[in-house]
């Protein structure tokens, strides 16, 4: 057996009767950090979006602080992502809850994009530790609601800081009351002059439903398209 060897070799040595005559590549233990920096550099640039690379390194980073950034990346067990999903869940959150389940999905989800990146380097084998575990239950967020619904709901008590903040996430504007919001948009920016923006992009959200990055891609050819289609022109 060469030096090295695991377990999975000695199997395939008993399996063939003693007759492999080329065992399996030893695996390089490239440390999750280094795996991560590879991931990374892997992308062109322009080919995910700013905010999406930004989104990944957070993820990584949280992995490599509770895995261990040294630990490599082959010898990452089901165990220790179970152990990193109940030590997550126990952190704090933002608006003073704790981590929510989709966050640590969506962390999980980066681990297994980065594990894929890594098979194909040739750095694991095998699958992914993550289909031996059982993710998170997703939470579900509360329905949403009308302004006054919701500060009837406050009003009656029992609710944390966290809890409430989730209320006015779910909140459900008339269109009155985008009309009043626009309006308080257009008096405030027109006094930022270096954000001349920031009213026609909200009003553009406001009226058709666009996605942030969906606003920003949109070209003056998809807005005649629309128009088209609705008969507009």
């Amino acid at each position: 057996m060469p030096a090295g060897a695991t377990a999975d070799h000695l199997w395939q040595v008993v399996r063939h009767g003693g007759n492999v005559v080329e065992l399996p590549r030893l695996i390089e233990k490239v440390p999750l950090s280094l795996v991560a920096e590879r991931y990374l550099d892997s992308y062109p640039a322009g080919s995910k979006e700013d905010r999406t690379i930004h989104t990944e390194v957070t993820h990584l980073n949280n992995l490599q602080r509770l895995l261990g950034e040294k630990k490599a990346l082959c010898s990452i067990t089901p165990e220790d992502l179970r152990n990193y999903v109940k030590l997550r869940l126990d952190e704090d959150g933002n608006r003073g809850g704790k981590i929510k389940p989709d966050t640590i999905r969506k962390e999980l989800q980066t681990f297994r994009l980065a594990w894929q990146f890594a098979q194909g380097e040739g750095y694991v084998q095998g699958d992914c530790p993550l289909v031996h575990i059982r993710l998170p239950k997703k939470r579900r967020r509360p329905p949403f609601q009308t302004w006054e619904q919701i500060e009837a709901r406050i009003a009656r008590g029992g609710l944390s800081e966290h809890q409430i903040a989730e209320l006015w996430d779910c909140i459900y504007l008339r269109r009155s009351e985008v009309a009043d919001f626009l309006e308080h948009v257009r008096e405030v920016s027109s006094e930022l002059s270096r954000f001349p923006f920031i009213y026609p992009a909200l009003y553009f959200c406001a009226f058709t439903g666009a996605r942030r990055s969906e606003m920003f891609r949109c070209q003056i050819d998809d807005v005649a398209v629309l128009r088209h289609a609705n008969g507009l022109c």
